[in-house]
């Protein structure tokens, strides 16, 4: 019964977002996808060509901004999922990670608001690693900047949150992230995508750095 549930929430989903971004095969069912409110998946790019939700503030209500300082920073957040969101500004449904080859998501521990350690997945080593590294904060708009110091501020690594939800006791993050770039005919082209993250227990981000000090 529950499923039946969660299938008809998503379907009514898929369809209101489908008003300008046509869905071409069918999303795995999941809890996790069942988020109240859900959200419209089309997006609008800024002139600096960064995509926000399309016809909603960027800035977060205040109440969103007060949990984004209590309930997001000094905690461990564990990969979701990511879409890349296309040109017309349309994301696509596969899973972002499933169709690229020696790319893993990352998991963050925020350890501050000037600091943070990332987790992923080293091919070269076959284990998970960390890397610490200064971040920067700006609450108003839930936006975290990576390593905030590069000379080419452009492609410092940034996400901006644009739901922050409880599920069934556990916090989640949605926002819109920087992906890297991508090369073809020669050009090259910023990749930005959608995602989700959710807030680790305290055993799970014990966890996760155990391993990460494995050798």
């Amino acid at each position: 019964m529950k499923r039946t549930i969660a299938k008809a929430l998503l379907l009514s989903i898929t369809v209101f977002s489908a008003v300008s971004c046509s869905l071409d095969n069918d999303m795995d069912i999941d809890d996790r996808l069942i988020v109240d409110p859900p959200f419209d998946t089309r997006f609008a790019f800024d002139e600096e060509g960064v995509p926000y939700r399309y016809g909603v503030s960027r800035e977060l209500t205040e109440e969103t901004q007060k949990n984004f300082r209590e309930q997001v920073i000094g905690y461990g957040w564990e990969w979701v999922q990511t879409h890349e969101i296309l040109a017309n500004g349309c994301p696509k449904v596969d899973d972002y990670y499933s169709t690229i080859y020696g790319i893993s998501p990352s998991h963050f521990y925020l350890e501050s608001e000037r600091e943070a350690v990332e987790y992923y997945h080293s091919d070269a080593k076959n284990k998970l690693v960390s890397c610490r590294q200064p971040i920067s904060i700006d609450a108003t708009y839930g936006r975290i900047f990576f390593n905030p110091q590069l000379i080419e501020p452009s492609f410092t690594r940034r996400f901006e949150t644009f739901l922050l939800y409880n599920f069934n006791g556990t916090w989640h993050i949605v926002g819109v992230e920087y992906l890297g770039s991508r090369w073809n005919d020669g050009k090259s082209s910023k990749v930005w995508g959608w995602s989700e993250y959710k807030r680790m227990s305290a055993e799970r981000l014990a966890e996760i750095q155990k391993d990460a000090s494995i050798p």
